[in-house]
């Protein structure tokens, strides 16, 4: 039970530590939008989303200077989601004692993270509970939707067959695609990817000619050709992960308006320009007859949003054939945006490695001095207020795997580690005072030395090297 409540703790962690970042992410994606209108067109606009689509589906991602995240402070999000694991049949805690204060305990009463913040708490219950549901509900409802469409008949009209397959070939579709036309739906729609199906209301069919007809087949095949069905679904899968972020579901429904100007624009992009007005038309008297009552990730329709309707009027208006310059500059926008989001942050040198050798030299803690003091280098304690200095505070500090030698030995204890904090944050000079053997104390200092991250020590504003002692107990379950 134990484990199975740590196991759902830390995928709430690191599905809570996903959607912080994907906030950002969200924000920065607008905002070269913004800036980009002018070059990119709705296609390549609508493709960056998949920067949000990798960050939320990816959580693990490599660390790199030159991630965005490295200009904020994030250091309490880290603290409150940062990644806790508990491998193998072993329990592992860590103490870090610097100054004789333990810099990993909570903070105090004044100073903590409020309750609905911890994840040790509901809150992980409470997220799976309501993803089952909502992934369930979309489920069912696609299910329903599924067993009303396949007892439908397809159509048997040859004039309304023909149009279809002119338009399929026009599209470059080479899945085979039903066409049904059926009083049960209330705006055309395409339903499936597996075995894909055109619904077309009955009224649509009888009311308008087969040319603007054309304009509604068009756009569903081109819903079906940017396989815009599954990236449905695969939207529904992290909206259920991530149901608890609001910005996530106002970028989801952002990023279905988009997907719908870069239909559009692909439609127009299949006929001359003297029948760009009659595409609008079509769109404008669709949108007063017909609504679009489904929100289901297995179909798009023609009819997504009503609001957006004045988006897509003006880029009919606008519209543009795709230039070749477009495509360079959208690969380098999606690079700066990956390089910049996909990556996870890493502390940066401030100084050049003569200047960072230069003060390690001069700062570096005698070696003569007990592990555990904390140690201000170069600056006699009376000249040097408690005010001027700060301790190092841990940022990121995963546990130390329990070794399958020490396991099946049955090896428990404590390690004793003195560590010096260097000034960019990483832990250096990592000597074992004190060991278990069977492999643990190899897997403590390695642990520490390539994944633990520090808010380094300061003396007056300045980052300084800085001793501290860690202690990693190894406790058998």
């Amino acid at each position: 039970m134990d484990t199975m409540w740590t196991n759902l703790d830390d995928a709430f962690a690191l599905v809570a530590r996903t959607s912080l970042y994907a906030v950002a992410v969200i924000a920065v994606i607008i905002l070269a939008q913004m800036l980009a209108r002018r070059t990119l067109s709705a296609k390549w606009s609508c493709a960056l989303w998949v920067v949000l689509l990798l960050r939320l589906a990816v959580p693990v991602l490599p660390e790199s200077g030159l991630s965005i995240w490295n200009l904020a402070p994030l250091s309490w999000a880290q603290h409150v989601f940062s990644e806790k694991k508990d491998q193998g049949a072993g329990q592992v805690s860590v103490l870090v004692i610097t100054d004789g204060l333990d810099a990993s305990a909570p903070p105090s009463e004044k100073e903590a993270f409020p309750l609905w913040l911890a994840p040790r708490t509901l809150l992980p219950i409470i997220w799976l509970a309501g993803a089952m549901c909502l992934m369930c509900g979309i489920v069912i409802g696609n299910l329903r939707l599924w067993d009303t469409v396949r007892r439908l008949p397809f159509v048997t009209d040859h004039a309304l067959l023909e149009l279809f397959e002119e338009c399929r070939q026009s599209m470059r579709v080479q899945t085979v695609v039903g066409l049904v036309v059926t009083d049960r739906v209330k705006s055309p729609i395409l339903f499936g990817f597996v075995r894909p199906r055109v619904l077309l209301p009955a009224g649509i069919v009888r009311e308008l000619p087969f040319e603007r007809l054309r304009y509604i087949m068009l756009h569903e095949l081109a819903h079906l050709k940017r396989g815009d069905i599954l990236v449905g679904w695969i939207l529904a899968l992290l909206q259920s992960l991530h149901w608890f972020n609001p910005l996530v579901w106002w970028a989801f429904g952002r990023m279905r308006s988009d997907r719908e100007l870069a239909c559009d624009e692909q439609v127009l992009s299949h006929m001359p320009e003297v029948e760009h007005r009659n595409y609008g038309d079509v769109l404008i008297g669709m949108m007063e007859r017909f609504t679009h009552i489904h929100r289901l990730p297995a179909i798009a329709g023609i009819l997504e949003n009503k609001d957006q309707l004045k988006r897509r009027l003006v880029m009919i208006k606008k519209f543009r054939r795709p230039a070749r310059r477009e495509i360079i500059a959208f690969a380098v926008l999606l690079a700066v945006l990956s390089i910049g989001l996909l990556t996870e942050p890493r502390p940066m040198l401030s100084q050049s490695k003569e200047q960072g050798a230069e003060l390690r030299e001069e700062s570096s803690p005698s070696q003569e001095q007990r592990p555990g003091i904390k140690l201000w280098p170069g600056v006699a304690e009376e000249s040097n207020p408690p005010q001027a200095r700060q301790a190092p505070q841990v940022l990121y500090n995963p546990k130390p795997n329990y070794t399958e030698e020490a396991r099946d030995a049955r090896v428990e204890g404590t390690i004793v580690l003195s560590v010096t904090i260097r000034d960019d944050g990483r832990a250096d000079n990592v000597k074992v005072e004190r060991g278990l053997g069977y492999g643990l104390d190899e897997a403590a200092v390695r642990c520490i030395t390539e994944d633990w991250r520090f808010l380094p020590a300061t003396r007056d504003g300045e980052p300084v090297d800085h001793l501290a002692t860690i202690e990693v107990v190894f406790k058998l379950l």
